[in-house]
């Protein structure tokens, strides 16, 4: 073989690797960016749910609850009753 050849054959392996390290780090850079935005997703998430728990509860044992009735409690004869919503009223 010619040098010119195994030359342009040395530059090409060299170009292979060269863009082989480029793929990796913006795979590698995708992931973090990726992780970060779940991660902040299930932050406001995990916060959103939690205060609406709190709210919930707050009602259910201001509104709710029978005298010496836990919240638990109330939620549970709650769920078991047949309370008609204001679709089931309509028809």
């Amino acid at each position: 073989m010619s040098k010119f050849i195994e030359e342009n054959k040395k530059i090409a392996q060299g170009a292979v690797k060269a863009e082989k390290v480029v793929e990796d780090s913006v795979v590698k850079g995708y992931k973090t960016v990726e992780d970060s935005v779940v991660g902040g997703y299930k932050a406001v998430e995990s916060a959103v749910v939690g205060a609406y728990k709190k709210i919930e509860d707050g009602f259910v044992g201001k509104f709710l609850a029978r005298e010496g009735e836990t919240v638990e409690e109330a939620k549970v004869r709650m769920s078991k009753q047949n309370v008609p919503t204001k679709t089931d009223e309509q028809e």
